[in-house]
């Protein structure tokens, strides 16, 4: 009777071991499709990476947006971006338009730090940010278009029409006369913008509505804004080097 026990438990002991064997390979199956999924996330990260730092990325979706923004041709010398961090701008030139020898922007230096995780978050937040070497070129020709570095402001777009005549000014009302009224720009995320330095400014707008041009000009400015932020005061310091 022993004998014949033991020969009917053997299968059954047999089958336990090899459930394990199968558990563990069906682990190790697992675990491998884990580790080659995980390289492949590596794999694109870094590309995308290096794609987003690389010239390529910028000539061909940052600089055509901007152009259509403004409206101008751009040029753009250097170009550095770490994308979690910081980008950098070197020789930036918005190019004249035709009939026209001056270009209406130059930019020596442009220097941003930012914290990209904080956008995750829905707050734009710079470190810090600098501009070296800005001259701006602005006129206004003789239908009274002012061009620039930016789509050209027709009269009738820049501004509304002025009313024909003085109209008659209403009287407030005591309360209203009491209480300023309160300007508020609504964004769909928060502005956080410390430490900006713009250096070595330079204006001109050239006023060619009354035939002999007369240029205006603001040279060799500073601007520093320590805190800039539309939750909170801002101090803007403005000087003549």
């Amino acid at each position: 009777m022993s004998d014949d026990k033991r020969e009917k438990q053997t299968p059954q002991a047999q089958s336990q071991p090899e459930k394990r064997k199968g558990g563990r390979r069906f682990l190790k199956w697992f675990l491998g499709i884990l580790a080659i999924l995980a390289l492949l996330l590596v794999v694109v990260g870094v590309a995308a990476y290096f794609y987003v730092s690389s010239r390529g990325f910028f000539d061909r979706w940052v600089q055509p947006n901007v152009e259509q923004a403004l409206g101008c041709e751009l040029r753009v010398d250097e170009y550095n971006l770490s994308p979690l961090s910081h980008v950098r701008l070197g020789g930036v030139t918005v190019q004249p338009v035709a009939g026209e020898e001056e270009t209406p922007l130059r930019l020596a230096n442009l220097n941003v730090r930012y914290d990209a995780l904080a956008f995750l978050g829905g707050t734009i937040r710079v470190k810090e940010m600098s501009l070296d070497g800005l001259t701006v070129r602005m006129y206004r020709d003789a239908e009274g278009a002012i061009h620039g570095p930016f789509p050209t402001m027709r009269p009738g777009e820049a501004m509304p029409a002025a009313p024909k005549g003085p109209a008659p000014r209403a009287t407030p009302a005591p309360s209203e006369e009491k209480t300023p009224r309160e300007i508020r720009i609504e964004l769909p995320f928060e502005l956080d913008i410390r430490d900006v330095q713009v250096r070595d400014v330079n204006v001109f707008f050239e006023d060619r509505m009354g035939g002999e041009g007369k240029v205006y000009r603001a040279e060799n400015l500073a601007v520093s804004i320590p805190d800039l932020s539309l939750e909170r005061d801002s101090k803007v310091d403005v000087s003549v080097h």
